[in-house]
């Protein structure tokens, strides 16, 4: 009767919904424009896997320094199999990217709602300042933790102006050297214009 129980309760605890918040897309400038512009918020579907509430897209308009937001809704994992999909097993992921001007970029994100532990979001694959947070003030964390009941608020904070690091280069060109045919030589010219690229950005 014991083991029915705990069963039973791991499968109503499995078919609940995943991780979940209200989210908002922002740009950080550290200075004022010339003249206010669009930001766009886009979620691609080509990534979203999994997830109950998808969101949508939105714009704000950049009008001085500091954090600008748009609210993209309400985003939540999907946690349980039904249709034939394999949610139930599978990480809920979930992604946005912004265009502000000549300036883009793209992050990933796995919502995730143990049964032991508490609900969190992880990014991946942006660059480097790229970070989400509790509140509209920039952080430099790539993790948060969210309450069970979806309804805190994050902040996935961009920076279009700020110079790329190292690990970001190193990012970029690691998949290079997989089909170099002279390494040497060849790698001694990507590193040299690695090393004039940090030098222009710096």
């Amino acid at each position: 009767m014991l083991l029915y129980a705990l069963v039973l309760g791991c499968l109503i605890l499995g078919s609940s919904a995943g991780a979940g918040a209200n989210v908002k897309g922002c740009v950080y400038y550290d200075s004022t424009p010339f003249q206010p512009f669009k930001v766009t918020f886009d979620v691609p579907t080509s990534v979203v896997h999994c997830m109950y509430d998808k969101g949508s897209n939105a714009t704000a308009q950049v009008t001085g320094y500091g954090v600008t937001c748009a609210s993209v809704g309400h985003v939540s994992g999907k946690s349980s199999s039904s249709g034939g999909d394999l949610c139930a097993t599978d990480d809920s992921r979930w992604g946005m990217s912004y265009v502000a001007g000549p300036k883009s970029g793209t992050t990933y994100s796995t919502w995730s709602a143990p049964i032991f532990g508490s609900d969190h979001i992880d990014l991946y694959g942006q660059k480097s300042t790229t970070h989400i947070c509790g509140s509209g003030s920039t952080c430099s964390d790539y993790s948060i933790k969210v309450s069970s009941g979806g309804e805190d608020t994050v902040y996935i904070i961009f920076n279009p102006l700020a110079s790329p690091s190292i690990f970001d280069y190193l990012g970029s060109i690691s998949s290079i050297f997989d089909d170099l045919e002279s390494p040497n030589s060849q790698m001694m010219e990507i590193l040299q214009e690695v090393e004039e690229d940090l030098k222009l950005a710096g």
